[in-house]
C-alpha cells in the first residue's frame, strides 16, 4: 500500500511547496501594489491643484499671478513625476513577482506517464492479486 501511496505523497509535497511558493508571490505583488498606490499622489489632491490653477487663471488681469500659477504648475509636474516613480517601481516589483511559476507545472510534470501512473498500474495489480488469491 505504501509503493502504491509513495507517488501520490511525492505530488503531494511537490505540490505544497509550489503553492507555498504561489502564496509568497502573491504575498509580493500585493505588497508591491500598495506601495505603488501609497506613493502615488490622491486624486483629490491634483482636483484641488488644478481648481487652484483655473482660480488664478481666470483672476489673472493684471498678470499678478504669473508667480503663483508657476507654482501651481511646478506643484502639478512634482505629482506626475512621483506617479510615474511610483509606476515605475510598481512595474519592477510586479515584473519579478510574476517570475514565480504556479501550480500547472506540477499537473504538467507529475501527472504524465512517469507520474501518478505507474502508482494506478501497481494499485489495479495488488487488486487483481487479492481478488486471485480469495
Amino acid at each position: 500500500m505504501a509503493a502504491v501511496a509513495a507517488p501520490y505523497a511525492g505530488w503531494l509535497d511537490a505540490a505544497a511547496s509550489r503553492a507555498a511558493g504561489a502564496a509568497a508571490q502573491a504575498k509580493a505583488a500585493a505588497a508591491v501594489y500598495e506601495a505603488a498606490r501609497a506613493a502615488i499622489g490622491h486624486p483629490v489632491m491634483v482636483a484641488a491643484n488644478r481648481t487652484r490653477l483655473v482660480s488664478l487663471v481666470s483672476s489673472n488681469l493684471l498678470e499678478l499671478n504669473a508667480p503663483a500659477i508657476a507654482a501651481t504648475e511646478a506643484e502639478y509636474e512634482a505629482m506626475w513625476a512621483e506617479d510615474v516613480a511610483a509606476m515605475v517601481g510598481y512595474h519592477g516589483g510586479a515584473s519579478a513577482a510574476a517570475q514565480l511559476n504556479i501550480l500547472a507545472a506540477v499537473a504538467a510534470g507529475a501527472a504524465g506517464p512517469g507520474g501518478l501512473e505507474p502508482g494506478h498500474r501497481k494499485h489495479r495489480q495488488l487488486q487483481r492479486g487479492r481478488r486471485q488469491h480469495r
